[in-house]
This record gives C-alpha cells, sequence and structure tokens, in this order.
C-alpha cells in the first residue's frame, strides 16, 4: 500500500542541498559555512514546526517533543557529506527524524516517552582524520584526541569548532537519557533495487578499521638514477595497493578493502618519489576475522616494503565494531512492514552509520530504503519519492509504539 508523509520530503532534500559548498553534488564539510547555513536553517525549520530545540558543544542538534517521562526516543542521522557527494545520505535521515517525530506529535499529542529529532554534526571523517564525532559524542565514546586531529590545513577539529562560535566545553561523559535510537537512511547499495522490496531491516552492521600507510624510500633524480638502484616509494605503494586488493578478493564477501587516497612526494615529474602516503578503508560483520585480515594485509605489506628497501609505517586512525541491532527492535519493524503491507528484506549494511556508534550503548535498528543503482557519495544518489514516504511511514509507526507504550 502507499503511504504518505503528509509533507513532501524530496522538496526539503532539494532545499537541505542548496546548503553547499560546491555546484557538483553536495559538499558540507563539518564546520564549514554551507555546513553551519545548513545547521542554523534546520534549527529555524524545526522551531517553526514547534519543537523544544537544543544544542551540544559538538554541534549536534536536537529537537524535542516532551512526554511524560524524560526517556528518550531518539531517531536522526548526520548532516555533513563526503566532498561532491549526493543530497540523501545523511540529509534524509535528518529530515526524515523531524518528520516523523513531529507528525507522530501531531497525531497522537503528547507522549508517554520524550521524542528527539537528532542531527548529528559529522560522520563522514571527510575533513578530519576522525570520524562520527556527532554519535561518539553523545555516547560518550569521543575524546580529547578526536577533537585534536587536524584537517589538510592544519586546523584542529577543536580549533574549527571553536572558530564558528561553538565555544562551550566539552564533556566526555556522554548522554544516559537515551532508551533507544533509530536511524533511517538510503541503503548505498543495490540489494532492495535487485530483489524489489520496499525497504531493509538491518540485522547487524558491519566492523571497520581505517588505516594510514606511509612509505619512506628515497627521492632522487629520474634521469641518473638506474632502476636497480631506487628505492621508489610509489612503486612500492603499487606493489602494496595491488597485494592488498589480490588477498581481499581471495578472502571473498563479505570482505571489502579500499585505498581511497593516496599522495607522492615531491610530486614532480622528473623526481623519484621518495615518500607516500595512502589510506586503507577494510570491513567486515564479524570482528575477529576484520582483525586477522588487516594483520595479514600488513605482513604483505611488510614483505614488500622489505624487498624494495623502503621503510613502511602503518598507523591505525579508525576502529568501529561490527553492531548487531537490537532484536526486539528488528522483530519490531518486521511486524510493522507486514501489517503495513510493505515488502521487506533482513540485511547487513557494509557502511558504517550512527546507529552503528549508538547500538554500542543501547538498543538501535536501522531502516534502508532502495537507492538506485546503488549509488551513494555521489552527485547522482537518487531515491524514488514514493520510497522515501515509504520508511518515514514506517519510522512513524515504530516510533508511535515506542513513544506512547508505557512499559
Amino acid at each position: 500500500m502507499m503511504l504518505s508523509t503528509r509533507e513532501n520530503v524530496h522538496q526539503k532534500l532539494d532545499w537541505l542541498a542548496t546548503f553547499s559548498e560546491s555546484t557538483l553534488g553536495v559538499t558540507r564539510l563539518l564546520y564549514s559555512k554551507a555546513w553551519k547555513d545548513a545547521r542554523e536553517a534546520l534549527i529555524a525549520y524545526m522551531k517553526s514546526l514547534g519543537f523544544s530545540v537544543y544544542e551540544d558543544a559538538a554541534g549536534n542538534v536536537f529537537g524535542r517533543i516532551q512526554g511524560e517521562t524524560d526517556d528518550v526516543i531518539l531517531t536522526g542521522s548526520h548532516l555533513d557529506t563526503v566532498k561532491n557527494g549526493g543530497k540523501y545520505d545523511g540529509a534524509y535521515g535528518v529530515l526524515a527524524g523531524i518528520h516523523a517525530v513531529y507528525h507522530t506529535w501531531k497525531t497522537y499529542g503528547t507522549p508517554y516517552k520524550t521524542l528527539e529529532a537528532a542531527i548529528f554534526c559529522e560522520e563522514e571523517g571527510s575533513r578530519f582524520k576522525t570520524a562520527y564525532i556527532g554519535s561518539r559524542y553523545i555516547v560518550g565514546d569521543a575524546s580529547e584526541e578526536d577533537f585534536s586531529a587536524e584537517d589538510a590545513a592544519g586546523h584542529s577539529v577543536n580549533q574549527a569548532r571553536e572558530a564558528l562560535g561553538l565555544t562551550a566545553s566539552l564533556s566526555f561523559t556522554g548522554r544516559s537519557d537515551i532508551e533507544r535510537f533509530i536511524e533511517l537512511h538510503i541503503e548505498q547499495g543495490q540489494q532492495l533495487e535487485q530483489s524489489g522490496d520496499h525497504l531493509g531491516i538491518v540485522k547487524a552492521i558491519v566492523g571497520q578499521q581505517r588505516f594510514t600507510y606511509q612509505i619512506s624510500g628515497s627521492a632522487n633524480h629520474a634521469g641518473t638514477t638506474p632502476m636497480n638502484m631506487r628505492r621508489d616509494a610509489l612503486e612500492a605503494a603499487a606493489l602494496m595497493i595491488t597485494a592488498i586488493n589480490r588477498l581481499t578478493k581471495e578472502a571473498g564477501d563479505p570482505f571489502v578493502a579500499t585505498v581511497g587516497t593516496i599522495e607522492a612526494a615531491p610530486g614532480s615529474v622528473n623526481v623519484i618519489p621518495g615518500e607516500v602516503t595512502f589510506t586503507l578503508d577494510v570491513r567486515h560483520p564479524e570482528d575477529e576475522k576484520l582483525t586477522a585480515h588487516v594483520l595479514q594485509l600488513e605482513k604483505a605489506c611488510v614483505a614488500i616494503a622489505d624487498e624494495h628497501n623502503v621503510k613502511l609505517d602503518v598507523q591505525r586512525f579508525v576502529t568501529i565494531e561490527a553492531v548487531p541491532m537490537d532484536e526486539q527492535m528488528v522483530n519490531d519493524l518486521h511486524e510493522i512492514c507486514e501489517q503495513e503491507q510493505l515488502t521487506h528484506k533482513l540485511m547487513y549494511s557494509g557502511a558504517g552509520h550512527d546507529a552503528q556508534v549508538v547500538g554500542r550503548s543501547v538498543p538501535a535498528a536501522m531502516l534502508f530504503v532502495p537507492s538506485r543503482h546503488g549509488l551513494s557519495h555521489h552527485p547522482d544518489e537518487y531515491t524514488e519519492p514514493q520510497y522515501l514516504e515509504n520508511g518515514i511511514a514506517i519510522l512513524e509507526k515504530a516510533l508511535s509504539s515506542w513513544a506512547w507504550k508505557e512499559k
């Protein structure tokens, strides 16, 4: 059956996408002007709907509908984007949370448990060498080290935060009032599109580890240094990347490994690269298998470094554990989909999400809606309006069953 949100969320997504640092897709990095303007616009929007709006020191924003108790049923997603990304990743969950909380409140009146729509300040790790700052901050999993991480210009998270006017003192104790959390998101894959299902109910979110690989060789003249006398950092890096991909393919699904950035110095056409740095992102739904594979990749790269007389330094900068979603919440979502006659698929999430962070501390769940061609982190990201509306409608049903049900 077709369900309606009573407001066109597709138009709201177009509106939110105008807050961007680029014209190719959407670029809204943490603490940038576009991020600040979007955040202020959403605050004004929530206030216009009657929410009580507040923020924390990290820049997370919450639209609150006070219930009879202070136990919080939380829903939402992140405001930041990757560079030249799409307008749905994160933003859909933000707007879906606002609309679902608002419409359940207007339909059923004052809830028994407090409802909040969350706008997490950061999730992507696109600007600073840290990620999930927003959700990690609210559950007490962030640290001073996270806020000392720097961007490419040498600005720390904390410096950028304070420069934007967010000067409240940071506290790393986390919140204790959140009873459960649910995040609505585009799938970022093709499983739902291929199966034809309206929704995906996430069983678990994969663990991931991110690294910086730094290879140090010797820069030298490109014309006067014989091939057999070179300590070429870029040659070694290329062999390492090839080995990483080969070993991960041999390990099979659901292992994935990605080298997403690479820099060579000094970066001249006639100079042998003496320093190369690349990033590595490795994921799997079982933490022990993930760690074992990561060690296998590093061992192979060390052997390549030794063979080519270069030095290898590996630094891990993100570790996110695999997290199963709350079994009861998954069952509740399954029953709601059945009642509303919307087909659905139980599935794993290969991408990391705020629900993965929050889910380590409180019961959490995730809902996916189909994404055309599985595109995400891309300007052509797109989800049909009907699917967007279906997702919000199920979210509303879930919130009403949890926030108006006295235990």
